[in-house]
Formats: structure tokens, C-alpha cells, sequence
């Protein structure tokens, strides 16, 4: 199943308009960005280094019959997970996760830009799909949380949660930040999934705006919370062909995840990560054409499982790559080995070309095969540039700067070979640094040398025997400090190695 997690409930309605009586496919998905633009109501509220955590992929399948489905799409296509149980089965690239702790329990969370708000399973969770734990998943408690006395409600592409909310401590990749936070009380739509962190602007937060003039002083953003460095987080995720493993890097950037340089643009809303389409072309089989034919932004979204285009470009791009829409499931359905001898689409921002091949942009379901490039745009004013696109772009979001970043990700063989660059990078600098840290205590040692012979002639000056004994001594603690600098050097390399190993394993 598709998840939309984002701009939901525009493609939603989308969606249902082309897509009237079967099952829409399981691995479209969209964040929270429908929310936003269906609520008649608008969402507002207001450490340093890099930290890397792995993110795991959960692949699964269940079955949602054509109702369920069509009535999650129609809920919003807001929050549309990576991918959820629905009505295709063998379901890949769609859903992400992270290992994130509440209250000493460790949850799988999908990490999603196109939403604001932190939330998880409850332990008296009711719903009717399994996605309250019935199927043996974690329950978060709330001993130890603190109670705002507030409820919310949250409706996403892939399904809607509602719940109580209140102030903890969240844990992601070792970074802790205590934050205003939903535990669900019922949920439908997320059996794929333990909660989510979402990782948009507050401002667009339906958590914030439940405890508005509430007295909370507790952030809703975890990036804020956390003080990262310059509020920047980047996204590198797999690909099920390459066998790569994927991750999100707090305060910073991987560069064994990508090639080249980063290629900066500014945001125009501090609501979604969004930016303007204008100049940000594609290529696809030697036609080239504007991303944005009928919208004018796009936004970033990890919660997104799909390209999601206005209808002329995502027919134009589907024309060259061999996709055909199909009106029964809502998405551009091929030959699946279209997936091995499609051509390559690129991308084109700021005179950047990006590749994505057809191994990333192809996804199938039991036998069904679609490409990652459909419709919807036209619906919400807005281009979501979801999995399909951040798999093939290593991207960045920089909250304070205002911008996201891209750079052409690396998977398979050339990941192997920039993680091993990297590390072998890191530690010629650490081995040069300890030489020149044990070159200066060499020194400081010849130095002081001459000094002996001073004690030896000193026996009728205790004072001139004293300040030789205290230089020799100097001298050996500066050997000794230039051994533990050392020392501390490899053990750098040795731990940034290890670091690499557990990412990229």
C-alpha cells in the first residue's frame, strides 16, 4: 500500500476521483501535508556534532479490503506513512522506521518531514485494524510522562490517531530532547508502525495547537528540543535492489552517503520543507520538461512513498518510461522489467543533475509493477518529492538556515567505496595528527636533555638540581601526553570505524 503521509487528503480526493472501486496500491504513501490543506482550520504553534542512526525498513504485508483502503485515502493523504498494511503485499522501499525510546521502551517509528507531531501507540489504544497492538506491538506508558490535560487528533493519507498528549523525554540515535508528545487512544491505519516523529515545522503542529495557551513550554519540534547543530538532520535511505541500509544523521551529514558537493535551496514556507519548482526540470528518454508544469513548490518528504507531480508532467515522465495509469489502483502500473532495462530519469536543481534509476523508481506488489512518478499535485497546489526521489538524492533539511540540501546518494558497490574512502580519510588525518603530536613531545624531550647534565654539575646548587629534575619530568610528562594523544588518535579512527560498520552493516 501507498502512504501518503503528508498531503493526504488533497491526493486523497485525487485518488478516489480516478480510482472508484478497487484497492489502491499499498506502497503509495504521504505524510501530513493534507492535513494542512484540508483543515478548514490551519495547524500553527509556534549538542552539537553529528549522531547516525540506522533505519531500519519493515516489510510486511496485510490485507485491507477496497473500503478500508478507499476510506484511508480519503481520511488524508496526509500522513502517508512509508508504508503500511494494505492491500499489496510484498511491499518495498515504502515504510521506514527508527528505533526511538519513550519511558525505557523502544519503539519503531516512522521519521516523517511532511508532518509536525510526535506521537505513540497508546496502551489503551483502541482500534480496528490491529494498529493498536494487537498484533504483540510495543505500547507506550505514560508513568513518567506529564499530563497536559489536552487531547489531539492527527489525520494522515494512511490512516488518523487521536489521543492525549503530554510532555516526555524522546530518545532518537542517543539524542534526547523532551518535548509535547501524543500517546494514541485510537488509532487506524498504522499496523506497520509504533508512532510517529514528525519532523516538519511546529507550525503546522495539531499537538501545538491542542496546548496553545495551555502553559506548555515543552517544544513540539524534537530538532529544536534537541539543540542540534544549526537544527540541521539529513536522510539516506536504502534501496531494496542495492542492499544498502539506511539512516538519518542528527547535527549533520554522512558523506559516505553521497558524491559531489551539496547543492543548497532556500525555503520559501517554514510550514512543510518546502521550495519552489521554478528551474528544477527532469529528463526522462531524451524528453526534458519542467517538474512543475501546473504547481509552483514542492516539499521534501520522507513520509511519502511516491513522486507525487501535477498530472501533465507525471503523464509526460510515464510516457518515457513505460508506465500506463491505472484508473483500478490510482498509480502508473509497467512491466516489471521495466525495473532492470528502464532508461534513467534525472532531475535537474540549480544545473545539478540527479539521477534515479529505474531500480529505485520501480516498486512492486505481489507481480504488479508501478513507477514511482503519479498524479495529485494538481489537487493541493503542491509536488511532494518523497521516497522515490530522497532514495536516489541523499537530501538535507537544514532548519536553521531555512534550506535543503541534495546530493546524488550512493548505493551498492559505490556506497562500499565511499564508506571505505571515508574511514580510510579519517584515519590518515588522525595518524598525521598523532605523528605531529608525538613529533612536538619528541621535541620537547630534546630539549630538555641538555637539562640533565645540569643536575649532574648541580650538587653544590640543590636549587639548580631541583629546576633540572622538575624539566626532566616536564619533559617525560610531555612524552607520556604525546602517547595518550596518540593513543586517543587511533582510538578515534577505531571508533569512527566501528561507527561506519554498524551504519553501512
Amino acid at each position: 500500500m501507498v502512504f501518503l503521509c503528508g498531503f493526504a487528503a488533497l491526493i486523497a480526493a485525487a485518488a478516489l476521483a480516478a480510482a472508484p472501486a478497487a484497492a489502491l496500491p499499498a506502497a503509495l504513501r504521504t505524510n501530513n501535508l493534507a492535513a494542512a490543506a484540508a483543515d478548514s482550520t490551519s495547524d500553527t504553534a509556534a549538542a552539537t556534532g553529528s549522531v547516525i542512526i540506522p533505519v531500519s525498513k519493515n516489510i510486511s504485508s496485510s490485507g485491507h479490503n477496497t473500503a478500508q483502503v478507499m476510506n484511508l485515502w480519503a481520511a488524508r493523504m496526509n500522513n502517508v506513512a512509508r508504508r503500511q498494511n494494505g492491500a499489496l503485499t510484498n511491499i518495498n522501499d515504502e515504510l521506514y522506521t527508527a528505533a526511538v525510546t519513550l519511558g525505557g521502551t523502544t519503539f519503531a517509528i516512522d521519521l516523517d518531514t511532511g508532518s509536525a507531531d510526535i506521537w505513540f501507540r497508546g496502551a489503551n489504544c483502541k482500534s480496528t485494524d490491529t494498529s493498536c497492538g494487537q498484533n504483540g506491538q510495543a505500547a507506550a506508558s505514560t508513568t513518567g510522562l506529564t499530563a497536559t490535560g489536552k487531547t489531539w487528533t492527527t489525520t494522515y493519507g494512511s490512516g488518523a490517531v487521536a489521543g492525549n498528549v503530554f510532555t516526555g523525554a524522546v530518545t532518537l540515535g542517543g539524542t534526547t530532547a523532551t518535548v509535547a508528545l501524543g500517546v494514541s487512544t485510537q488509532e487506524v491505519g498504522f499496523t506497520q508502525m509504533d508512532g510517529l516523529l514528525g519532523l516538519a515545522f511546529p507550525t503546522i503542529s495539531n499537538i501545538a495547537t491542542a496546548i496553545a495557551g495551555a502553559g506548555v513550554t515543552a517544544s513540539t519540534s524534537f530538532i529544536t528540543a534537541a539543540g542540534l547543530s544549526n537544527s540541521v538532520f539529513s536522510f539516506y535511505l536504502s534501496n531494496t535492489a542495492d542492499g544498502t541500509t539506511g539512516e538519518v544523521t542528527l547535527g549533520g551529514t554522512d558523506t559516505t552517503k553521497y558524491t559531489g558537493t551539496l547543492n543548497y535551496v532556500a525555503l520559501n514556507s517554514q510550514t512543510y520543507w518546502q521550495a519552489s519548482l521554478t528551474g528544477i526540470t527532469y529528463t526522462a528518454n531524451g524528453a526534458t520538461g519542467n517538474l512543475g508544469s501546473t504547481v509552483t513548490n514542492f516539499i521534501a518528504d520522507t513520509g511519502t512513498t511516491l513522486m507525487i507531480l501535477d498530472s501533465t508532467t507525471a503523464a509526460a515522465i510515464n510516457k518515457q518510461v513505460g508506465g500506463t495509469f491505472s484508473a483500478a489502483d490510482g498509480v502508473y502500473t509497467c512491466s516489471c522489467s521495466l525495473a532492470t532495462t528502464g532508461p534513467d530519469v534525472t532531475i535537474t536543481i540549480n544545473n545539478v543533475a540527479y539521477t534515479i534509476p529505474p531500480s529505485i523508481y520501480v516498486l512492486q506488489e505481489t507481480g504488479t509493477c508501478f513507477t514511482g512518478f503519479t498524479s495529485g499535485a494538481d489537487s493541493f497546489g503542491l509536488a511532494i518529492l518523497g521516497d522515490v526521489f530522497i532514495r536516489a538524492v541523499y537530501t538535507v533539511f537544514d532548519m536553521g538556515n531555512s534550506q535543503l540540501g541534495f546530493a546524488q546518494a550512493v548505493h551498492g558497490t559505490a556506497a562500499a567505496t565511499a564508506a571505505t574512502a571515508a574511514t580510510a580519510a579519517t584515519a590518515a588525518t588522525a595518524a598525521t595528527a598523532a605523528t605531529t603530536t608525538k613529533t612536538a613531545a619528541t621535541a620537547a624531550t630534546t630539549t630538555a636533555t641538555p637539562k640533565t647534565a645540569t643536575t649532574t654539575t648541580a650538587t653544590a646548587k640543590p636549587a639548580t638540581t631541583t629546576t633540572a629534575a622538575a624539566t626532566t619530568t616536564a619533559a617525560t610528562a610531555a612524552t607520556t601526553a604525546a602517547a595518550a594523544a596518540t593513543v586517543t588518535a587511533y582510538t578515534t579512527v577505531v571508533s569512527t570505524v566501528i561507527a561506519t560498520v554498524t551504519v553501512t552493516a
